[in-house]
């Protein structure tokens, strides 16, 4: 659990891990009273092989006048060594 202050207000988060199975969920204070502006992440790890899938929903680098627009990801990251 984590708990923050910034200029626009205090932004919690909550994550852990299951297994192969890596979650965060948090937001801001809001967020309380409108599950949909929620931010989150899950993330799954391949074993044993070096690949993760990845899916977050978070709050954009560019704010815009918008409240309710959130970005959605898909990420795919695999682990080369040699």
């Amino acid at each position: 659990i984590s708990i923050s202050s910034t200029n626009q207000g205090t932004k919690f988060s909550l994550g852990g891990r299951i297994e192969n199975f890596t979650y965060s969920i948090g937001g801001s204070t809001e967020t309380f009273n409108n599950i949909g502006t929620a931010n989150f992440m899950l993330q799954y790890r391949f074993f044993p092989t070096n690949l993760n899938v990845r899916i977050e929903r978070r709050d954009p680098l560019t704010k815009s006048y918008s409240l309710d627009e959130k970005v959605f990801e898909l990420g795919l990251k695999y682990k080369f060594e040699f």
